[in-house]
């Protein structure tokens, strides 16, 4: 990616305000393997591909939920929800 590019991904994260906001509460990793046969791509070193699930926790109360559908219809205290395998 260009310079550019980096500054406008860079400005774009700092202005937008999140559509909704979660707390992760767990994260499960099932299995992890290498890729490209551990080669190395420049400074960045080898990558890595991780299988698994994250867990989240939502609050139907934050104004920053309120764009989920049907989320005002949970019953009180947080929403669990699940993301992943």
């Amino acid at each position: 990616m260009t310079h550019r590019t980096w500054l406008i991904l860079l400005a774009w994260t700092l202005c937008v305000p999140p559509l909704s906001i979660a707390e992760v509460t767990k994260v499960t990793i099932t299995t992890r393997a290498t890729v490209a046969d551990g080669r190395a791509f420049g400074k960045t070193g080898a990558y890595e591909k991780v299988v698994g699930t994250i867990e989240f926790a939502l609050d139907p109360n934050d104004p920053h939920n309120k764009a989920i559908v049907d989320l005002d219809r949970a019953e009180t205290g947080e929403v669990r929800s699940a993301a992943g395998d």
